[in-house]
């Protein structure tokens, strides 16, 4: 579209409304060169302003970024959960996916469909299923675990651990203290 289509558009919204024809038996007393002028310069200053706009148009207003609503549930509504159960992912695994979709910017369905994903779920899933198939000491475990006391006796050393260590100590020294005098091998 040539400039001077756009100027006399925008010209011609802004322009007043022009004199009317005298009515009969009146004569004419418009002065139509002082019109002419007043039309002129107002076309000149809409031209100018037009040019200035073209040469540096307004930038848009940039949009607030919206904060996230406070009553808003963090997580997963029991939409997302129920299709995460269906799809197999356990409730421990329901943060990593959250973050994954941040992270990503992507939907449900979609992060569920990344390789990626689908091992490192499979990979929590094996390591869970290690933890509850190792037993824990219980009454038929003849060792103790290396975070008590009574292995490190048995055992002799001390732990990396200081506060560990201490314990180990004291229990040593106590038994020291309160024990037989006599061995327990006895000479021959």
């Amino acid at each position: 579209m040539p400039e001077n289509e756009v100027l006399k558009d925008d010209v011609l919204e802004e322009l007043p409304e022009l004199p009317g024809e005298p009515e009969e038996g009146q004569e004419d007393t418009t002065d139509w060169k002082a019109e002419a002028a007043k039309f002129h310069g107002m076309a000149s200053r809409s031209y100018k302003a037009l040019k200035k706009l073209k040469a540096n148009p307004p930038k848009p207003a940039e949009q607030p970024v919206a904060e996230p609503k406070k009553n808003e549930p963090e997580g997963f509504g029991y939409g997302e959960k129920a299709f995460l159960k269906a799809s197999g992912v356990e409730s421990e695994d329901f943060e990593f996916i959250a973050e994954e979709m941040r992270n990503t910017g992507k939907s449900l369905e979609e992060v569920l469909g990344f390789k990626y994903v689908q091992e490192e779920l499979k990979a929590r899933k094996d390591q869970r299923v290690t933890l509850e198939a190792t037993p824990r000491g219980g009454k038929r475990s003849a060792t103790s675990s290396r975070d008590q006391v009574d292995y490190w006796l048995a055992k002799g050393g001390l732990p990396d651990d200081p506060i560990l260590a201490r314990k180990v100590v004291q229990a040593r020294t106590k038994q020291a203290t309160e024990g037989s005098k006599f061995s327990d091998t006895p000479v021959v």
